[in-house]
């Protein structure tokens, strides 16, 4: 009898501190992540003849969303952000030099599936605010063409993410993601300069991302 006893608390107890199931919850979120990225800038150095050129590799973003439950397993969300999509930046000692920024404002509308232990994969999509500066130094010379100062241009593009996750705590999770703003990806300077300008056709550059981050929802 002492033995069945203790068996029933045993069982109890196991019952009791099993890990909880993740199921989808909705409410609002927010959501960071960081991690590494190429702006597709032209590969080539400001001249012919010489020069350096170099990516700043670092990338970043921020967002606050909305999610809503389908079911136990299945999440929909609108979701506002802020990514940063990299810098390129070009040297020459004779010819002056130049640096290329990008970031972006988007709205993207969000999936997301979770398995009871935790696991989720989610997808996002949707428009994006790209704003490209482009900074030069006075008479810089790029194959040619003699530029200065600053030039800005937005336009809107897309943005998609694919992600994979895991819900740490149950509001909490740890996820790794790939973006891409889909966009221009020139080869060399020449496609790009348009009277005495960078003229991207359309779109601004181009980025691809891969970036580590937490989201928390409240």
């Amino acid at each position: 009898m002492k033995k069945i006893f203790a068996s029933g608390l045993l069982l109890l107890g196991v019952y009791t501190y099993a890990a909880p199931v993740q199921i989808a919850q909705p409410g609002v979120y927010i959501t960071a992540d960081l991690g590494g990225g190429i702006l597709f800038t032209p590969d080539s150095n400001l001249t012919v003849s010489g020069g350096s050129f170099k990516r700043s590799y670092f990338t970043w973003s921020g967002g606050l969303g909305y999610n809503w439950a389908l079911d136990s397993f299945t999440i929909a969300g609108l979701e506002a952000d802020y990514f940063d999509n990299g810098q390129s930046y070009y040297t020459s000692g004779v010819n002056g030099n130049a640096e290329i920024t990008s970031s972006a404002i988007a709205a993207l509308l969000t999936f997301t599936t979770i398995w009871e232990n935790g696991i989720n994969v989610f997808v996002k999509a949707g428009p994006a605010y790209v704003m490209q500066k482009n900074t030069f130094a006075n008479n810089t010379n790029i194959q040619g063409a003699v530029i200065s100062g600053s030039q800005t241009k937005n336009t809107f593009q897309c943005i998609g993410v694919l992600g994979l996750g895991y819900y740490i705590a149950h509001n909490l999770n740890l996820f790794t993601d790939f973006t891409y703003v889909y966009g221009h990806s020139p080869g060399s300077w020449n496609s790009v300069i348009k009277n005495g300008a960078i003229d991207y056709p359309s779109l601004n550059a181009a980025s691809a991302q891969i970036k580590v981050g937490l989201s928390y929802q409240f």
